[in-house]
């Protein structure tokens, strides 16, 4: 197993790989968060059926997220 993860966007973004060779898999989340609407998102790529047309998007409520 391998896992990257690299920040961007000075902290308000962050995307990461996961590679599992015995199962033949990769992955990857993008993560991002816009202050203005105080809101936060995670969007999915994964190897065998690509990007998830959908992110999970959310808050923080004092200081956790929803």
């Amino acid at each position: 197993m391998a896992a990257v993860a690299c920040g961007f966007f000075d902290g308000a973004g962050s995307f990461d790989t996961l590679t599992l060779p015995i199962k033949d898999f990769d992955g990857t989340t993008v993560r991002t968060f816009v202050a203005k609407l105080d809101e936060w998102s995670i969007c999915w790529v994964k190897s065998r059926r690509g990007l998830d047309p959908v992110p999970v998007v959310g808050r923080f409520v004092d200081g956790a997220g929803t």
